[in-house]
């Protein structure tokens, strides 16, 4: 789990200068993502509240592409 700001995430981590998204969503594989968003405090707190929802938007563009 990384610790960053004196608080463990574990689904929210920095890689490079930009927040990462890692989890499992409706008993898939587990996956990893960029968010594009740049790393700081707030952004770290909005990725490791929101998850789920950042990675079922991610699946739903990508299966409307495909279709």
């Amino acid at each position: 789990m990384p610790k960053f700001f004196n608080k463990d995430y574990k689904h929210a981590f920095k890689r490079g200068s930009k927040v990462w998204v890692s989890g499992k969503i409706k008993g898939q594989s587990h996956h990893r993502m960029s968010t594009a968003k740049e790393f700081s405090k707030a952004n770290m707190n909005y990725v490791e509240k929101h998850w789920e929802e950042i990675l079922e938007e991610y699946f739903e563009k990508k299966k409307t592409l495909i279709e």
